[in-house]
């Protein structure tokens, strides 16, 4: 499975955060990564993490 079939499978609700709170999205990817065993993955949102909480007033991503 290469990163681009990357499937999020749960429970009816969105596991997603609520708002545009980025800092928990990033630990629900992180957490969801670690649990299909793609620990490189969860390393890299986890470096994205530590970038979003140095740089808080920087939240230069591009809404959807």
């Amino acid at each position: 499975m290469s990163d681009e079939d990357f499937i999020v499978t749960g429970e009816s609700q969105s596991p997603l955060a609520e708002g545009d709170d980025f800092e928990e999205m990033l630990e629900i990817l992180i957490r969801l990564a670690q649990s299909d065993g793609r620990e490189f993955l969860a390393y890299l949102l986890s470096m994205a993490l530590m970038e979003a909480r140095n740089n808080p007033a920087q939240h230069t991503y591009l809404s959807h």
